[in-house]
């Protein structure tokens, strides 16, 4: 009991950040600029048109839609000018994909770490004397492995004659499996008691698209997504000073579920005013709808949070987005916003660009938020090269 009354002496004077590192609530944070520009936090889950390997850790199964190798990166601050220390949030993820499969892999961060790296800053230590040790960081490090497969779209790959009617849907399955490392520093001048986590849990993913094109004029899509994060309801325990603690802590766990359409006009509508080889995009303009919400699944309806956006594209290349959260429980309400720049040529590579503004709630008014990412389809650019 010694042990665990210094364990709960030591949450709660750390930092807020070590208290939200408690219930590992970084596991729920958005990992997409994109997302956060869209409505934040629940829209992911049924976005099947945006190829950034972020958006995977949120819904596993959207990695299948990915062809090549895509690399993504997201930093940004929590909390702002809250508190003294700078709380910072670290993600980076790559995605391998061909006909259909694809694995997702934790990458190399901002902050020289792999996957996702939540700091929450650092505790000056200092020695008996008054003399200064040195600064200690609490931290949660999450690394997540997934698989995703698109069935439809494998079959259509190497089937010799696939049904015609299979070339407009698509039934993604994905499945993540989520390392778990969380630390929290000893308090300076109180204790030199230290606390640690490791475990893991799953993510399970679905996504289901179907599309239908209305001649050179109209390109139409609708899609719904679904995942159960923390499925088997874990619970983690730390050690303190290697004495493990009694009280096992809930993991966060929820089930996420969105819509999404999207329309756009092909660039075959000007193939006479243009000729093929300046074709370089497949969209002249596009607009895209996404809504979802995320439920904890502890039978409250006002712990339920929605969200839902809007995006509107032009030649694949330049994004305008604007979104509406709401968490109603934890009092976050309010608009967001972004852009996004997309350099490419056709589906052979891309260089992205996304930035994004959020709410913050009653302690924060606003956060932001930027990523970058490349997507290269090597398969393609040698057969073109080839050719």
């Amino acid at each position: 009991m010694k042990h665990l009354a210094l364990f709960v002496m030591l949450v709660f004077i750390v930092s807020l950040g070590a208290i939200s590192s408690l219930g590992l609530l970084s596991l729920s944070f958005e990992t997409s600029a994109t997302t956060h520009a869209m409505g934040g936090y629940n829209t992911t889950v049924g976005n099947a048109w945006n190829s950034d390997p972020l958006m995977s850790y949120t819904n596993p199964a959207l990695a299948a839609f990915q062809e090549g190798f895509s690399y993504s990166v997201i930093k940004y601050k929590w909390l702002p000018d809250v508190t003294d220390d700078d709380y910072y949030y670290h993600a980076a993820f790559a995605v391998i994909g061909y006909k259909g499969i694809a694995l997702s892999l934790p990458a190399l961060n901002q902050n020289s770490d792999w996957g996702i790296y939540m700091d929450f800053g650092g505790q000056e230590q200092t020695g008996p004397a008054g003399n200064s040790l040195g600064t200690c960081h609490s931290y949660d490090s999450y690394k997540a492995y997934g698989l995703a497969i698109n069935p439809l779209e494998t079959y259509r790959e190497f089937a010799d004659n696939p049904h015609p009617v299979l070339k407009h849907f698509d039934l993604a399955l994905g499945l993540s499996y989520i390392d778990i490392d969380s630390f929290l520093a000893p308090a300076s001048g109180l204790t030199d008691a230290t606390a640690e986590a490791h475990t893991s849990i799953y993510n399970l993913g679905l996504l289901a698209k179907a599309n239908y094109r209305f001649g050179d004029f109209l390109n139409a899509e609708a899609s719904f997504g679904l995942t159960r994060f923390n499925p088997e309801n874990k619970k983690v325990s730390y050690k303190v000073s290697y004495i493990e603690d009694m009280y096992a802590h809930p993991i966060v766990r929820y089930r996420n579920t969105g819509f999404g359409v999207f329309c756009s006009v092909p660039m075959e509508l000007i193939r006479d005013y243009l000729p093929t080889e300046y074709m370089f995009t497949d969209n002249l303009i596009s607009l895209k709808w996404l809504q979802g919400q995320q439920d904890p699944l502890f039978g409250y309806e006002d712990e339920i949070t929605t969200g839902n956006g809007m995006e509107l594209g032009l030649l694949d290349t330049i994004y305008l987005r604007q979104g509406h959260y709401e968490d109603e429980a934890g009092h976050i309400t309010g608009d967001t916003k972004g852009f996004g720049i997309n350099l490419h040529y056709k589906d052979y590579f891309a260089i992205r660009y996304n930035q994004a503004s959020f709410p913050g709630g009653e302690l924060v008014k606003e956060h932001e938020s930027y990523d970058m990412g490349v997507n290269v389809n090597f398969l393609k650019l040698m057969e073109a090269i080839r050719n």
